[in-house]
């Protein structure tokens, strides 16, 4: 099993040990998910003091038997996050994307299921739209971005890049305020399909987009995002993620 945490690296000292003995799951603990499987994303949220974390978390691992995988699996805040390692190793930048998201943009489905940069989750987690934090000027508008450059096929992207989500015009970060040009279409690669990988990208505006019907005439299929930030004098990207998806019945042949 895969775990993706967030905690500090700070150790507990000898006299915090009684508190930590006598800790209790709840509230201290928000438990995203639990999931017994390969490369299952787990999610554990400490709202507790940095110095209290370490012990605290072993003992709630063992107490819930839970396994605590090999260091080279075990993910801290720092490790999950986008970094230019990530996107130049799983072909973002500068394949897809000229530079590095100056940012992390935080991503979080169901109002649980934070997800980790590069990490591959369950399709199901996706079927409504993301909840997003990254950092912005109140003052300023932005553009998101969500793509599949790997539609239909990895090996055969011929519909890449596959529109999935684009909202114009959101003032900070007040994605509802935005202009919606593209409703948000959930991750649905093919059984026959290896992992999609889903990239999510926001962008700076110069300035206020006169144009909604920009997309008019226009479908998901191949669009050209390198062409668009171009074309609207995009700044950025100002904030980036990616994750990976998997149709769960992969491995099956497409009935004909």
């Amino acid at each position: 099993m895969r775990v993706w945490r967030e905690v500090c690296h700070h150790m507990c000292s000898s006299h915090h040990l009684d508190a930590v003995q006598n800790f209790k799951a709840r509230p201290d603990i928000s438990h995203k998910e639990l999931q017994n499987g390969k490369d299952q994303v787990v999610v554990l949220h400490l709202n507790i003091a940095p110095t209290h974390r370490s012990l605290m978390m072993s003992y709630y691992l063992s107490n819930h038997n839970i396994t605590q995988p090999a260091s080279t699996h075990f993910k801290t805040a720092l490790e999950s996050k986008c970094n230019y390692k990530k996107y130049f190793k799983d072909r973002i930048v500068p394949d897809i994307v000229h530079t590095t998201p100056e940012n992390e943009l935080k991503v979080i489905y169901s109002d649980k299921y934070e997800v980790a940069c590069s990490g591959e989750i369950k399709r199901n987690w996706t079927d409504y739209q993301p909840q997003l934090g990254y950092k912005a000027n109140k003052t300023d508008f932005y553009t998101l971005v969500m793509i599949d450059p790997d539609a239909p096929d990895p090996q055969k992207p011929v519909f890449a890049h596959f529109l999935h989500w684009l909202v114009v015009n959101i003032p900070g970060t007040k994605l509802h305020d935005g202009k919606v040009l593209i409703n948000y279409m959930r991750p649905s690669p093919p059984p026959y399909s290896n992992a999609h990988r889903y990239i999510l990208m926001v962008y700076k505006q110069p300035f206020y987009i006169f144009a909604p019907t920009y997309m008019d005439g226009k479908g998901r299929s191949r669009f050209n995002m390198t062409h668009m930030v171009e074309e609207l004098d995009h700044l950025g990207p100002v904030a980036g993620h990616f994750f990976y998806v998997r149709h769960p019945d992969v491995g099956r042949l497409p009935i004909m």
